[in-house]
């Protein structure tokens, strides 16, 4: 078996459209799920850098940076425990589900277009590689970072999982005086 460069050029090319296409799919299934439990996030960034455009839709404002590597969605405090610890728990799945989604679709359809072809082999590569990022998604991660002077935290899916599961018993506790 020969390394088709073909490929190889083809996958290259394709990676970074692909990783912010899947970016925004993963941020997007956030989204819905926050929509569908009647929540309305303050904004989903996508991207990091400088900063690009912005919109604002349905009462969130979408904000838009130049490299699309990385997303969230920020609701306001309290209406993650409104939603519920099932809700909540549903919401943090939809995102990694969504992104594993895509990258099975892309796998098949370079089954589709044919393995044997430079093109499908780099969508079978591109697909293999979305659902492994979408997989990592579950491990419980946790870093952070310092930029500018300004620390802050990244959380995986997995992560925000395991910490709502251990305080279950405060989803329990009504407080209506938000």
């Amino acid at each position: 078996m020969s390394l088709n460069y073909l490929a190889v050029f083809m996958f290259l090319l394709f990676l970074v459209p692909v990783q912010a296409l899947s970016v925004v799919i993963h941020e997007v299934g956030h989204f819905a799920l926050f929509r569908m439990q009647r929540v309305t996030p303050m904004w989903a960034t996508i991207g990091i850098g400088a900063f690009w455009f912005k919109f604002r839709y349905k009462g969130s404002w979408i904000n838009v940076h130049k490299i699309p590597l990385v997303g969230e969605v920020v609701v306001a405090p309290g209406h993650i425990k409104r939603m519920g610890l099932w809700g909540s728990i549903l919401m943090l799945l939809a995102g990694p589900v969504l992104h594993g989604s895509f990258g099975t679709a892309l796998y098949f359809l370079g089954n589709f277009t044919g393995s044997e072809t430079a093109f499908g082999t780099s969508l079978d590569w591109l697909g293999t590689f979305v659902i492994i990022q979408a997989a990592y998604q579950f491990l419980p991660v946790r870093t952070t970072r310092t930029r500018n002077g300004q620390t802050f935290e990244i959380r995986s899916d997995g992560f925000q999982i395991r910490n709502y599961w251990r305080r279950r018993a405060q989803f329990a506790i009504k407080n209506e005086n938000w």
